[in-house]
């Protein structure tokens, strides 16, 4: 009798949408490339300057290399965009944030892109209370599940691939519906108190109890452990409106118990999260010593009392590569190069994990949906393009990269005249640690970490405020990003 191997599934054909040229350049820098010769030569011949041709081709071919030439994913040009910006900025004194009772502002709103969201709840038809994050800027309705994980250590190779499968599913739903502008999933990483724990010990032990069996109770207390980490697991999905938002929840609340089912195909145990526990994670988010007494009310039952116009920091301070909130500071990276190879439901698993050196560790992955038609549109040009691509040799031969990405969009064709869905993705990875904290530490930790997952990240330069807010996964919807199918 043969003995079978059990092999694991692999996942991959994560695609960019490229438009390939000659040179190593795009189409676009390519057609500029030889419009600029071509300028050049016209010049050379009616002005009889070979000089001033020379010229004008070499500051034409320097603008054209400030667009095509990139490093980790940016150009010269944003590069140059972005610090400029960011000085000027600085200089009018917008990378500072300042609240409170004595500033401006009333409380301590959130600064920034999410100072036009507002915070609502409302009573569903089965009578839960649900939070409702509105942004009146993008016309967008955010409504965050909180999942509880399951832990790994009793399911088998089969079971993650049904669950792989079934998100897979999700996502593809997500832009069938066609008022999905946006989703987020969000795991969110920070030390433990261990309050909850102890108030629950000490709040069983009854005040008659025998002598043996409050020894006992005072013995596990002591026992519980001093380094443990919680982490908190969020979906949050945005709906677009037009008009006034209070005329489209009811019917997106409808959709409210079919989503939560598609979540569950996928074991995910989850539920809507209500309004003060949204200002709870946000809060803690912006001021990490605020998780004692968080910890403190909620295992007494105490509300918190806080609202959303104090959510926010009491002070800021964003500089290029780190953001200062309260008694924090932060650091955010994106993903600019994802796997060029399959990978298994594991490949997330170094950055996932508890690093002590890094105890509060945020993963948010952003997933941009494309209704049925654009994906059929988007996966046609970009065969199209890798067909010409193909075609071309590289010193006598085919170019691999381009063989294999011919061969991933094609694939993505076919499955998207199946029914499949074209998503355009990012990751952010915000750690938050102490003020003292070099940031060439954080740098390579989380390099470290990220190598390992076969990712390439960079520092989000220049837009750590933004990153930060975006990294929460509130429905703050990013106007560009790395797209990836």
């Amino acid at each position: 009798m043969a003995n079978t191997i059990a092999t694991e599934n692999t996942y991959g054909n994560w695609s960019t949408r490229e438009s390939s040229g000659h040179w190593g350049l795009d189409a676009k820098a390519t057609y500029a490339v030889i419009g600029i010769v071509l300028a050049a030569l016209a010049i050379m011949r009616l002005a009889q300057s070979i000089l001033l041709g020379c010229a004008i081709a070499g500051v034409g071919l320097l603008l054209v290399a400030g667009t095509a030439v990139r490093v980790q994913g940016l150009s010269v040009y944003e590069r140059l965009i972005d610090s400029t910006r960011f000085t000027l900025a600085g200089i009018r004194g917008e990378t500072k944030y300042r609240a409170g009772i004595l500033s401006p502002l009333a409380g301590a709103p959130l600064p920034g892109y999410g100072a036009h969201v507002e915070l609502h709840s409302y009573v569903t038809v089965e009578g839960a209370t649900v939070g409702l994050l509105i942004d009146t800027k993008q016309h967008t309705i955010t409504v965050i599940w909180r999942v509880d994980p399951i832990g790994e250590e009793n399911i088998d190779s089969d079971d993650r691939d049904r669950m792989v499968a079934f998100w897979g599913v999700f996502q593809r739903d997500l832009g069938q519906y066609g008022d999905i502008a946006f989703a987020t999933a969000t795991i969110d990483g920070y030390p433990s108190t261990g309050l909850h724990q102890l108030i629950a010990l000490e709040s069983a032990l009854h005040p008659d109890a025998p002598i043996e069996a409050a020894d006992d109770i005072r013995l596990v207390e002591e026992e519980l452990p001093a380094d443990s980490f919680d982490a908190q697991h969020r979906v949050a999905i945005s709906f677009s409106y037009s008009g006034d938002w209070k005329d489209r929840i009811v019917d997106i609340a409808r959709r409210f118990h079919p989503i939560t089912a598609n979540l569950h195909a996928c074991d995910m145990d989850c539920r809507i999260l209500r309004a003060e526990e949204i200002i709870e994670f946000v809060r803690r988010s912006y001021d990490p010593a605020t998780q004692v007494d968080f910890d403190d009310l909620r295992a007494n039952n105490t509300p918190h009392g806080l609202s959303w116009t104090n959510v926010g920091p009491i002070a800021a301070n964003e500089h290029r590569l780190d953001y200062e909130h309260e008694t924090a500071t932060s650091a955010s990276y994106v993903v600019w190069e994802w796997p060029k190879d399959g990978v298994s439901d594991y490949i997330l698993h170094p950055l996932l994990e508890v690093n002590p050196r890094v105890p509060r560790k945020r993963v948010t992955l952003l997933y941009r949906p494309e209704t049925a038609p654009n994906a059929r549109t988007i996966v046609e040009n970009q065969e199209r393009d890798a067909m010409r691509a193909s075609q071309r040799l590289k010193r006598g031969i085919h170019d691999v990269d381009a063989l294999n990405r011919l061969e991933g969009v094609t694939q993505s064709r076919e499955e998207v005249s199946r029914g499949a869905g074209w998503i355009a993705q990012a990751m952010i990875i915000t750690v938050t640690t102490t003020a003292e904290t070099d940031t060439a530490t954080l740098d390579s930790i989380v390099s470290d970490m990220a190598t390992q997952c076969s990712l390439r990240v960079r520092p989000a330069a220049w837009h750590q405020a933004s990153t930060f807010q975006y990294g929460l996964g509130i429905g703050l919807i990013p106007p560009t990003g790395t797209s990836k199918k």
